[in-house]
């Protein structure tokens, strides 16, 4: 039998914002908030998709221009904020 996944994690809620004032609508993902790092796919995933013309650039020189506001799904409270990079 194989061992959990890397980033088994839990589903969260998920805003990505970023400069001039970019809002994306929430998005659920799942990752574990112990480890930032696994909410990195999804970061790009939503930045690719939502701002195309921002990513074609190397990740490591805009990655850190977005910050994920993360909250419970249902819920508008956030749980925290991550800028990864």
């Amino acid at each position: 039998m194989r061992g959990e996944p890397r980033h088994a994690g839990q589903y969260w809620s998920v805003v990505v914002t970023g400069p001039g004032g970019m809002w994306c609508s929430p998005r659920t993902v799942k990752a574990d908030i112990e480890d930032p790092d696994s909410f990195r796919p999804h970061l790009v995933g939503i930045v690719r998709a939502e701002k195309p013309d921002a990513s074609d650039r190397p990740e490591s020189a805009w990655i850190g221009d977005y910050e994920l506001h993360l909250s419970r799904p249902g819920s508008v409270e956030v749980t925290a904020i991550f800028r990864l990079g």
